[in-house]
């Protein structure tokens, strides 16, 4: 069964819609699955400066767990120890990429928001933070947000992520706040920590009241340090996504893709895959593109290898085995994507730099990212150097040998694309099928 799919144009929009869909949505690389077939178990937990949280990333509507560990890091918290969910305050503050230009926006989920009326407002008229807006946490006739469970011996809080559609652009087009984004749990009448519009949690973990405070994310190595996320992990602060892709309606002509961007720039994409599942069995998928769209105008996204490209479950498990995109022989930029799903969700990562920070020299890649010298055509993969700041051109081994900068080149940048500065990154199927790619097709077979 195929499906033939109109998009791009020369206009650098229509040019990336057809790139994006094509490269990131299709399926997965040639060794590799959309989603694989043997799907990890294993809970996972990413700690915080105050608590620790069950997944890295979440989406309206989707539910995150915070748990405190008083024994261990979180010393500082009270810990989860009130009879009733409505005794605590969930903050929320989005705060986008600085690029973005968006601003901060808060979101509070609460048991009577009459009752702290007075500190929303005041929240809101911070010169650090845009809107301010409280929802009701558990409305007697509407889905409740906030649980107390216990699991695993101890005491969490369930929270289900606030849809905030209405809130940005018009309501039903799923738009929303996404990107990276601070979750704070209050004790109830304690002071909203609308603070964290500009501050770290690391720099308010003895606040009176906070409970739990996610933000930036560190490696779990049996420290405490909060100084600065881990470098050596694909999630190094907690990320809003948008609602999830359903397959089926991106490979519409009429159809949409939305994404965000973590902290770092790297492309979050879900995607919800019942639309090509049969019964939960397994479907293949193969898409080849060639890879049209231009960063900043200035030449042709390339991705350099397996390395660049990952999947994970909504829990933030890796699946494996990993992409694998393979350079067409006819254009440098054709990449072709194989793979097969068989799980209804995952979500799509898009490295925006080297994990090792290295580059390529010499041969037709001087400067892209890499990790081994198979992604350099004819060149070799060493050490990256600085971009920008004050030591430009500076052999580097991460951002601290860069001040002001960055260590390496980036694939891309989408930072400052985000809907409204606050928004997914929206990319919408051209209408004119005249204007068609030079590869551009998806095929689905049993």
């Amino acid at each position: 069964m195929n499906f033939q799919r109109p998009c791009g144009s020369s206009h650098f929009r229509r040019e990336l819609a057809c790139a994006t869909a094509l490269v990131l949505l299709l399926g997965r690389g040639g060794r590799a699955h959309a989603a694989c077939n043997l799907i990890p178990t294993a809970p996972r937990s990413f700690r915080a400066a105050l608590g620790t949280v069950n997944r890295p990333f979440t989406g309206p509507g989707e539910f995150v767990e915070l748990a405190v560990r008083q024994a261990g890091c979180d010393a500082a918290s009270p810990g989860f120890v009130a009879q009733t969910p409505s005794d605590y305050v969930v903050t929320v503050v989005f705060t986008p990429p600085v690029r973005s230009r968006g601003p901060n926006s808060v979101v509070i989920l609460a048991a009577g928001c009459t009752r702290i009326a007075d500190a929303v407002q005041g929240c809101a008229a911070r010169p650090d933070v845009g809107t301010a807006t409280c929802i009701e946490m558990n409305p007697p006739h509407g889905p409740h947000s906030l649980e107390l469970v216990r699991r695993d011996g101890e005491v969490r809080l369930s929270l289900r992520f606030p849809g905030t559609d209405p809130l940005v652009g018009e309501r039903g087009d799923h738009r929303t706040y996404t990107g990276p984004a601070t979750i704070a749990v209050t004790t109830a009448g304690a002071p909203l920590p609308c603070a964290l519009a500009s501050t770290r949690c690391a720099e308010r973990a003895g606040m009176p009241g906070l409970v739990a405070c996610v933000d930036d994310l560190f490696a779990v190595d049996g420290t405490c340090e909060t100084s600065r996320a881990s470098l050596d992990q694909p999630f190094g602060h907690f990320t809003a996504l948008p609602p999830p892709n359903d397959y089926r309606a991106i490979i519409d002509p009429a159809g949409e893709v939305r994404f965000t961007v973590d902290a770092a720039g790297n492309v979050l994409v879900p995607i919800d895959w019942r639309g090509v599942l049969d019964g939960g069995v397994s479907r293949r998928l193969r898409g080849s593109a060639a890879v049209q769209a231009f960063l900043d105008f200035a030449g042709p996204i390339r991705i350099p290898g397996q390395a660049f490209l990952a999947s994970y479950t909504l829990g933030g498990l890796r699946l494996p085995p990993l992409f694998d995109p393979r350079s067409g022989p006819a254009a440098a930029s054709e990449v072709t994507l194989f793979g097969s799903t068989d799980v209804p969700f995952t979500v799509l990562r898009l490295a925006r730099r080297s994990p090792s920070f290295h580059e390529c020299s010499g041969g037709s890649d001087p400067g892209l990212p890499c990790v081994t010298a198979g992604d350099c055509r004819g060149g070799a993969c060493g050490p990256a150097t600085c971009v920008g700041g004050g030591k430009p051109g500076t052999v580097c081994g991460g951002d601290a040998d860069c001040p002001g900068g960055e260590c390496g080149s980036a694939l891309f940048e989408f930072r400052d694309r985000l809907a409204g500065g606050v928004g997914p990154v929206v990319i919408s199927r051209p209408q004119q099928a005249s204007a068609m790619c030079e590869a551009g097709m998806a095929s689905m077979v049993p």
